[in-house]
């Protein structure tokens, strides 16, 4: 049975000078043709989706009112000249990373391990200069709380793949700790999970093939773009009037009005649709009209990211991928050198390898299990979405943020500047803004577009 399913999803989005609530509803289909080769055409309400009217009603806790449409209408043209009736379908179907190993390392640890171990050997230096002796490098004041050597490493490395829990997940923050941990954690981090392939010779190299995305492939392209997602309608910006009188947190929903050309099946019509409407409820903040953060462990603010959290961010002053594996090489060259391969020659005083830096960076502190327990988060709402009828789902702004955009203030100018601006090429040697179809059509970059940091 070919089906669909579609999420509408609300999100407060502010309010409007004349005091009207906003709300960004993004529409989320998911296509699940029987058996394969499946085109655009047998599901003809996306063949072309700017030309399905809908209209809308938002409930704010118990009340209904009627939604009125105020973004620009999306385009047809567009929409048909990237979504093609020849487009393939694959089935919709969720993946679930939660099985997998959740591969990362404690920044904070790492960053203290090297600032303690830098502070230290600098304090030590002979007040006439020069490097230090090889002992006290393989100490355990020093690098030698370290592997060092390949027996070492290898313990190391099997202490660590043995915390991972068995149903997958990242390694419980309780179940390791030091220095010798954290950097050992940073070595398989930085280890690729899988074999490459041997490098072809000249004979052997073909150009890759060009990629042939399926609707689900193209529509996820199309989220790292708001203004595209409003012209192929899959963004649509609603105004309503305030309710008079709202609690301090309401839920907030949509019901659009809309007819599926999909048909049912012929025998079970009344039995199961062959479309599904999911309307998620946004827990919203009635203050500043926007989606409330969850009541545990929030991480945004109005809006904002909570960097004031104490304990909850670390600045990183230098590269700790590259510390890390410069001081484990560092330390077992100085071992082999001393305890194995030891000639007359063999120097007896070592300088340390130099940290780098390339700026400031941030570190979460717990974000692997945050991440995880996110994914945690999107296991339920599958769930929830597979059920018949679906089962209630409640979002909150951790649930619905994309990413994080950045400004700097520039005290002598007193603006503050996007670090995440979107500009369009001149054409030449660009195109000055999106190439859409084929012939393209050029869609400008709109002002003010931003891009996100995931």
């Amino acid at each position: 049975m070919t089906t669909q399913r579609v999420i509408w999803t609300a999100c407060p989005n502010g309010t409007s000078p004349n005091g009207n609530l906003r709300i960004s509803v993004a529409i989320g289909p998911q296509l699940m043709p029987t058996g394969s080769g499946a085109t655009l055409a047998d599901f003809p309400d996306w063949e072309d989706w700017p030309a399905t009217p809908v209209t809308w009603k938002a409930t704010i806790g118990t009340d209904v009112v009627d939604a009125t449409v105020v973004s620009a209408a999306p385009s047809s043209s567009l929409y048909t000249s990237l979504f093609l009736p020849t487009t393939p379908v694959s089935a919709y179907e969720y993946q679930s990373p939660t099985a997998s190993a959740l591969y990362t390392y404690p920044a904070a640890t790492v960053r203290q391990f090297f600032a303690g171990l830098y502070t230290g050997l600098a304090k030590a230096l002979p007040e006439g200069g020069g490097w230090p002796g090889w002992q006290e490098i393989v100490s355990d004041d020093s690098f030698g709380v370290l592997p060092l050597n390949g027996r070492e490493m290898q313990d190391a490395v099997d202490g660590v793949l043995s915390a991972f829990p068995k149903g997958g997940g990242p390694i419980p923050p309780s179940s390791l700790g030091g220095a010798k941990a954290g950097i050992t954690q940073a070595y398989l981090f930085l280890q690729p999970r899988t074999e490459p392939p041997p490098y072809p010779t000249a004979a052997e190299v073909v150009p890759p093939p060009v990629p042939q995305f399926d609707f689900h492939e193209a529509y996820s392209l199309l989220q790292r773009h708001p203004a595209l997602l409003r012209l192929f309608g899959f963004v649509v910006d609603l105004e309503v009037a305030a309710p008079a009188s709202m609690a301090a947190t309401v839920p907030l929903s949509v019901s659009p009005t809309w007819r599926p050309k999909l048909p049912n099946p012929v025998g079970i019509a009344f039995v199961r649709s062959s479309t599904t409407n999911v309307t998620p409820v946004t827990m919203t903040t009635s203050a500043n009209w926007l989606a409330e953060p969850r009541t545990t462990s929030p991480e945004i603010a109005e809006g904002l990211l909570r960097l004031s959290d104490p304990g909850g961010y670390q600045v990183i002053e230098v590269d700790l991928d590259g510390a890390s594996v410069k001081a484990l090489n560092f330390v077992q060259n100085v071992w082999n050198a001393q305890y194995l391969m030891r000639s007359a020659d063999t120097p007896t005083t070592y300088a340390v390898p130099s940290l780098r830096s390339a700026g400031l960076s941030l570190a979460k502190v717990g974000h692997a299990s945050s991440l995880y327990q996110n994914w945690l988060n999107n296991n339920a709402f599958d769930a929830a979405l597979s059920s018949t009828p679906p089962g209630p789902i409640t979002l909150y702004a951790e649930d619905i943020a994309q990413g994080w955009r950045f400004d700097v203030y520039d005290a002598v100018k007193g603006n503050w500047y996007s670090l995440c601006a979107r500009t369009g090429t001149p054409n030449p040697p660009g195109i000055g803004g999106y190439g859409i179809g084929n012939p393209q059509t050029v869609v400008p970059v709109p002002s003010g577009d931003e891009g996100w940091i995931e």
